[in-house]
């Protein structure tokens, strides 16, 4: 459950930080009933991406980010530019660091460093999570 709540935590920085530059869309559900199939049109969406352009070729404009925090049934959708977000995670990823509460690396396997270079992929899907308590899909188009 640490895991899960440090996960939600780390996702409540990035929101902080394009909160801060109000430059972004963002839509909070609370008691989310139909999070499920929220998730399953973003996969469908992100499939459709990466079969028309399986090399990930080109430029992205955008970056999409749903957390569905699964006990309590709040779904949080965010779309905004890449190079505002690529701001807000480097800023979300320092804070985190100098807190020394959340290390994304070990806790989920996942090289975050390698991550916040986002000019080397192209559209489609950048980070899956799921547990038992939350859920987080990242992709770009």
């Amino acid at each position: 459950m640490s895991d899960s709540r440090s996960l939600v935590q780390a996702a409540g920085l990035v929101l902080l930080a394009l909160a801060a530059t109000a430059c972004f869309r963002v839509h909070v559900i609370e008691d989310c009933r139909d999070g499920e199939a929220r998730f399953l049109r973003a996969s469908r969406e992100i499939e459709r991406l990466q079969e028309t352009n399986p090399e990930r070729r080109g430029r992205v404009r955008e970056i999409c980010v749903f957390v569905h925090d699964q006990n309590e049934g709040d779904l949080i959708q965010v779309r905004t530019s890449v190079a505002l977000f690529k701001a807000a995670l480097s800023l979300a990823a320092d804070i985190a660091e100098d807190k020394d509460d959340f290390d994304f690396e070990r806790k989920y396997g996942l090289a975050w460093r390698a991550v916040r270079d986002l000019k080397r992929f192209g559209p489609g899907l950048l980070i899956a999570v799921e547990d038992e308590d939350s859920r987080v899909l990242v992709w770009m188009r």
